[in-house]
C-alpha cells in the first residue's frame, strides 16, 4: 500500500493528445487513482524526484528532419535519461514500435535504440506478439521486467452523436452504398497507394472508397491523387480530420481498411473498433492477437498483397457477419488499464535499486485483463 501519491513523469503524458490521446486517457484514469502525472520539463527535470518516468515512441526524437536537430534531441534525451538514472528514477518504456516507420537517420537511430534499451528498467508490450517481438528485436531486454497491457479504446476520446444515415448525409453518400475506409494519417508504409489498386481492379459501381488523412510528403499526395483520378468511386480527403468529424467517416463505414506493408500496433484498429466497424489488416505484427481478443468477426485478416479478390471477400463478410453493438475488447477500461500499469510500476519499484539492470531477475508477464 503505497504511503503518499505515486509521481510519474509521462514522456509524453498530456501535449500529444491532439495527436493521439492514447497518453491523455491513459494517465488521467491514473489521476483518478490519485497518482500524480506530469509531462516532462526542464524545471520538473530539476525539481521534485518522480518515481518513475515513463517513455512513449522515444524514436520520433531520432528521426527529426534534419540530421542537426536530431542529434540535438539524441544529445538531449542522453541527458534527460541520465539524470533520471542518477536519481534512482526508473524508466519504463511501453513498446508502440520497434523502430522508425520512415528513419531519416539510421546510424543515429540504431546507436540510440542500443542506448536506450540498455538503460530502461523495464517495459510493457500492448499485446502478447509485442512482447516476442521487442525481445527479439532488442535481447538486451531479456532481463528486465515485462509487461502485457494492451491498447485501451477510443470510445469517450471523440464525439459520437450520430447515426450512419447522418454520417453518409454528411459525407455525400448514399445509404446504400457500401463504403470501405482507410482513415489516419497517410504515410508510405500504410501502403494506401495498394489499397487504391486493390480498388480500381473491382467493378462494383455501388462501392465507395473513403480516404481521409492529412499526408505530410507531397510527393505521396501527388501520386495518391493521380492514382485515384482514374476511379469516380474513389474519394480523397488529403487533410487533418476535426475531432468532431471522425464520427462522420467511422459510422459512415462499412469496413476500415489498414493495409500496412508493417505494424506492431495500430490505434486505429483501436479506434474503429471503439465505434463499431470492422476492420481489414494484414496478418502482421499483434493484428493476430488483435483478432483473438476482438474476435473473427470484427477483426478480419489477410496475407501478402491486397488483392480485389480481398476486398470482394471482406466486403461479403463486413456486411452480411452478424455482430453485436461493439467487440469486447472495448469494454475495458481506460481504469483498468491505467491499475495495470500501476502494477508494473509497482513491480519495478520493489526492485533493489543498488543492482545493475543487466543482472535483475526477469518479474513476471502481467497477462492482459487478468
Amino acid at each position: 500500500m503505497r504511503v503518499r501519491p505515486l509521481r510519474v513523469m509521462g514522456v509524453p503524458a498530456f501535449w500529444n493528445e491532439h495527436l493521439n490521446p492514447y497518453n491523455a486517457l491513459l494517465y488521467r484514469a491514473m489521476q483518478r487513482t490519485g497518482t500524480i502525472v506530469h509531462d516532462l520539463s526542464a524545471r520538473r527535470l530539476a525539481g521534485r524526484r518522480y518515481d518513475i518516468m515513463h517513455l512513449h515512441w522515444p524514436e520520433y526524437l531520432f528521426s527529426a528532419p534534419t540530421l542537426l536537430r536530431a542529434v540535438i534531441h539524441a544529445v538531449t534525451f542522453v541527458v534527460v535519461m541520465s539524470w533520471m538514472r542518477v536519481r534512482s528514477t526508473p524508466i519504463v518504456w511501453t513498446v508502440h514500435n520497434l523502430s522508425a516507420h520512415e528513419p531519416t537517420h539510421p546510424r543515429l537511430e540504431r546507436y540510440m535504440w542500443r542506448w536506450l534499451v540498455r538503460r530502461v528498467d523495464a517495459y510493457i508490450a500492448l499485446s502478447r506478439t509485442g512482447a516476442s517481438a521487442a525481445l527479439e528485436r532488442f535481447p538486451d531486454l531479456e532481463p528486465v521486467p515485462g509487461f502485457v497491457i494492451p491498447h485501451g479504446h477510443y470510445r469517450d476520446a471523440y464525439p459520437n452523436t450520430i447515426d450512419r444515415d447522418d454520417a453518409r448525409a454528411a459525407l455525400g453518400l448514399g445509404r446504400h452504398e457500401a463504403v470501405l475506409l482507410f482513415f489516419g494519417t497517410i504515410r508510405p508504409y500504410k501502403n494506401v497507394g495498394a489499397l487504391i489498386e486493390a480498388f480500381r481492379g473491382t467493378t462494383f459501381a455501388h462501392w465507395r472508397l473513403v480516404i481521409a488523412g492529412g499526408v505530410p510528403d507531397d510527393d505521396l499526395r501527388d501520386e495518391l491523387m493521380a492514382a485515384a483520378a482514374a476511379d469516380p468511386r474513389i474519394r480523397l480527403t488529403l487533410e487533418f480530420v476535426a475531432d468532431e468529424e471522425i464520427q462522420h467517416y467511422m459510422h459512415a463505414a462499412d469496413l476500415v481498411v489498414l493495409p500496412y506493408r508493417e505494424v506492431l500496433n495500430s490505434g486505429s484498429v483501436l479506434l474503429a473498433l471503439s465505434f463499431g466497424v470492422p476492420v481489414l489488416v494484414p496478418s502482421v505484427g499483434a493484428m493476430v492477437d488483435l483478432q483473438q481478443d476482438a474476435g473473427p468477426e470484427w477483426v478480419r485478416t489477410f496475407n501478402g498483397e491486397l488483392t480485389p479478390e480481398t476486398l470482394d471477400h471482406a466486403v461479403d463478410w463486413a456486411i452480411a457477419q452478424e455482430r453485436c453493438d461493439a467487440p469486447a475488447i472495448v469494454e475495458h477500461s481506460w481504469d483498468d488499464i491505467a491499475e495495470q500499469t500501476l502494477a508494473s510500476y509497482d513491480e519495478v519499484l520493489r526492485l533493489p535499486r543498488a543492482v545493475s539492470t543487466r543482472r535483475r531477475a526477469q518479474s513476471p508477464t502481467l497477462k492482459p485483463w487478468g
